[in-house]
């Protein structure tokens, strides 16, 4: 995840309220590691999203919370605190 992954706030508006939520996705052109990390995730008891040929992603905000504490990550732009602080 620390190579390939990402870590996104997704931002958009609906009847003028601004929502964001945190995304994970991890991307990789090789079906036999794409395919691992997803049966991994699902072995965490995650619910993992195969949205695009080479993309896995997290769409669930409760799931990402848990990730980056259980996980957590040493390859990051935003730091945890502010992810975990700055988006409900």
């Amino acid at each position: 995840m620390d190579t390939d992954g990402c870590f996104t706030i997704h931002k958009y508006k609906v009847k003028g309220k601004e929502y964001q939520y945190p995304k994970i996705v991890f991307s990789n052109q090789s079906e036999p590691i794409l395919d691992f990390v997803y049966r991994g995730l699902l072995y965490l008891k995650y619910n993992p999203k195969r949205t695009l040929k080479y993309d896995v992603w997290l769409h669930n905000q409760n799931e990402v919370m848990r990730y980056l504490k259980e996980v957590g990550t040493n390859n990051i732009k935003l730091s945890i605190k502010k992810i975990l602080g700055g988006v409900r």
